[in-house]
């Protein structure tokens, strides 16, 4: 009778830590996925930095350009252009606020084990 205990003991045993497996790889494999859903979101925002910086550094040498521009009436045409272009890139410049918190803690995955511990703790199925 002893040993049948033992051995119904060790497989329900086995079946909680089958569970506790299960679950850990399910709660992993979400938190995996958020973290691949910012990373690329956060490239995505990264290369929108990189357009805007690679577009403001054309600008800028055009204007730079325009500037020693010694005929007036073609200094006055490019100046024109250049004003219409820094306008434009100022109003797009307002879409490169972060979309992503850099300082995020993955809060929508706060571990608390405390209530499955305590049960644990207080597994007894003598009866």
């Amino acid at each position: 009778n002893a040993s049948r205990q033992e051995t119904k003991l060790m497989e329900e045993c086995d079946q909680l830590i089958e569970i506790i497996q299960q679950r850990r790889q399910i709660i992993g494999t979400k938190i995996k996925e958020g973290k691949v859903v910012r990373l690329r979101k956060l490239a995505q925002q990264i290369a929108n930095c990189k357009q805007c910086i690679e577009r403001s550094t054309s600008l800028i040498s055009q204007a730079e350009q325009s500037l020693k521009e010694n005929d007036h009436a073609r200094f006055l045409q490019t100046a024109k252009n250049i004003t219409e272009r820094v306008s434009m890139a100022t109003a797009s410049s307002q879409v490169l606020i972060p979309e992503i918190n850099l300082n995020d803690t993955f809060d929508t995955f706060a571990l608390d084990f405390t209530r499955e511990k305590k049960l644990l703790e207080c597994l007894d199925y003598l009866t």
